[in-house]
């Protein structure tokens, strides 16, 4: 009868330990960038929800009377819109802002529009 030796193969303590560290340092940075992707992700939705909002309002104000246009504000959602309306000798200018906060921060984007006696306007958003 043969006497076979004990060879066990398989990994010890410290081979399992150094690997799982190694695995989690490489996955950190990978991590990291998933986190900033929905992040930014977030922020693009957010964008195109307010311009969607702000450019909706602003059509809104083409079916006012000219006389009808002023100041104003107004909540839909999470966001929150406010306007102004500054007279020049034969145009308003209608100033429109859209507040949202995304984490923790409050953010904003900006319309400006013309409205003449005839009520044909122009808008832009910065």
């Amino acid at each position: 009868m043969k006497c076979l030796k004990n060879n066990q193969s398989g990994f010890t303590i410290p081979e399992v330990v150094i690997t799982s560290v190694l695995i989690v340092v490489m996955m950190l940075p990978i991590s990291r960038l998933a986190f900033m992707s929905i992040r930014s992700t977030r922020y693009a939705q957010d964008v195109g929800t307010a311009i969607s909002l702000g450019q909706a309002r602003l059509e809104q104000f083409a079916d006012l009377d000219y006389d009808d246009l002023a100041d104003g504000s107004e909540t839909l959602g999470d966001y929150r819109l406010v306007w102004t309306v500054e007279e020049d000798d034969f145009a308003k200018i209608v100033r429109l802002r859209v507040f949202w906060t995304l984490t923790g921060r409050e953010l904003d984007i900006n319309f400006n529009t013309v409205f003449t006696s005839d009520l044909s306007a122009g808008f832009s958003f910065e």
